[in-house]
């Protein structure tokens, strides 16, 4: 169960969430509807779950927190870097993955002109202010990596 995990991480995670996120979303190509019908989460802090669905609808997909991971702590990638990285992706999946993040304003693409072409992709200013809540990701998961694989190998 969640609550295992403390009281004070979840409310760290939404205060990161509305500190961070939630301001960079007007960057971000993410749908607004009015969140009149929304109530707020019992984490406090007046997150809603829409706003929780807003920010999944944009880094949501198996490889984009990946993609969004490396292109924020490497620096820029060419594609075959990334799907050496992401590996197992297919490199079909992966090119939808950075097609929604450059939509979305998370990710760039730059084509160079030359033999052989060249594309590189890189992380936007938005996309750099998700690092902290990336960062909070990774250590939830290297916290609860055993449990979590325990959990998958007998779903079989």
């Amino acid at each position: 169960m969640i609550t295992q995990i403390g009281p004070q991480f979840l409310g760290g995670t939404v205060a990161l969430i509305e500190q961070v996120v939630i301001p960079s979303m007007a960057a971000m190509s993410i749908p607004r509807t009015s969140t009149d019908h929304c109530a707020s989460s019992e984490l406090g802090n007046g997150a809603t779950a829409c706003q929780m669905v807003g920010f999944t609808s944009v880094v949501g997909g198996r490889w984009k927190l990946g993609v969004l991971c490396t292109l924020t702590t490497d620096g820029p990638a060419r594609f075959n870097k990334l799907v050496e990285r992401l590996s197992p992706v297919t490199p079909t999946t992966l090119t939808r993955q950075l097609r929604e993040l450059e939509r979305d304003g998370l990710v760039t693409r730059t084509q160079y002109n030359e033999i052989p072409p060249r594309v590189e992709y890189a992380a936007t200013e938005a996309s750099l202010t998700l690092k902290p809540v990336l960062r909070t990701i990774a250590d939830w998961v290297e916290a609860h990596t055993e449990r979590v694989a325990a959990r998958s190998s007998t779903r079989g």
